[in-house]
């Protein structure tokens, strides 16, 4: 099974008026492992610059539900926390990373994914944030 790690990647990128600037960015990996996803950022950063790169930081990345499409590319990252109680009538806090393009959409998405899931009463959305996340990449299908 997956995880997801939180990537922080440091390179230099060329604007279009021919400057450099240092950029930070922020990526989400679908990995088994830390290697896996170390070997993943260099295959991604491979696509993005010719120029060398730092990997700052690698974390896992706790989330419940993530949901992204090529459809949203470009689009913000917005966390969101929310709160429901089950069929168990246990009271459950789940987290979801959602690609929309607004706070508005984010909420609109997760009210309705709400609607497709077995629960004693409707969530109740506790924060949303838009986050700093650029990408997110999932784990290549296993070729064995």
């Amino acid at each position: 099974m997956t995880s997801r790690f939180l990537a922080k990647v440091l390179y230099t990128a060329q604007r279009h008026n021919g400057a450099f600037e240092r950029k930070i960015e922020q990526l989400v990996f679908e990995a088994l492992t830390y290697t896996d996803c170390e070997a993943m950022i260099y295959k991604y950063m491979e696509s993005v610059t010719r120029a060398e790169f730092t990997i700052m930081k690698i974390d896992r990345f706790q989330v419940d539900y993530s949901s992204t499409s090529n459809e949203l590319q470009g689009f913000p990252f917005f966390l969101v926390k929310t709160e429901f109680t089950s069929v168990d009538n246990i009271e459950v806090k789940e987290k979801l990373l959602v690609q929309c393009e607004s706070i508005d959409d984010a909420k609109r998405y997760v009210q309705e994914l709400d609607k497709t899931r077995l629960r004693v009463n409707a969530c109740t959305i506790k924060s949303i944030v838009e986050t700093k996340i650029t990408d997110y990449i999932y784990a290549e299908p296993n070729e064995n």
